[in-house]
């Protein structure tokens, strides 16, 4: 029987990302959720390369579909999804504390399935953020939550 990240929520568990830190490389996360919604909206972290983990939970339902480590800012990290049932609407997280506490920084209008899928970083100016959610949009993120 499965007893790694997200276990607790059953076969629904889906894992839609993955990423590891490109300067901490035993520093992994993942996102779960699943494609209708019912299930929290988790984070599995790791800081010893997936030996253990521990999940947090950021929203009652919907998904977590990309993960981005700052690596030009330690400790930020962003998170895309969508939060609601049936998918809702596209959201980002934020964490300037390497996970400890998460807030929400963007939420767009519900939208049936529409979620953040992708984010990127300008590699010039780390704070210039994109995401992919049906469309690409840009944002500094430097300023408060």
């Amino acid at each position: 029987m499965y007893s790694g990240p997200g276990a607790e929520y059953g076969s629904s568990a889906r894992i839609k990302a993955i990423a590891v830190h490109p300067t901490k490389p035993n520093r992994v996360m993942a996102g779960m959720g699943n494609a209708i919604g019912y299930q929290p909206v988790t984070l599995t972290s790791s800081f010893n390369g997936g030996v253990t983990w521990a999940d947090t939970r950021l929203s009652d339902y919907g998904e977590v579909r990309a993960i981005l480590f700052n690596p030009l800012l330690d400790g930020q990290i962003l998170l895309g999804g969508a939060t609601g049932i049936s998918g809702g609407g596209p959201v980002i997280w934020r964490s300037l504390d390497d996970g400890a506490t998460w807030a929400e920084v963007f939420s767009g209008t519900a939208n049936y399935g529409m979620a953040v899928s992708a984010l990127a970083m300008n590699d010039v100016s780390p704070t210039l953020i994109y995401a992919g959610s049906g469309s690409v949009y840009g944002r500094d993120n430097s300023g408060p939550v």
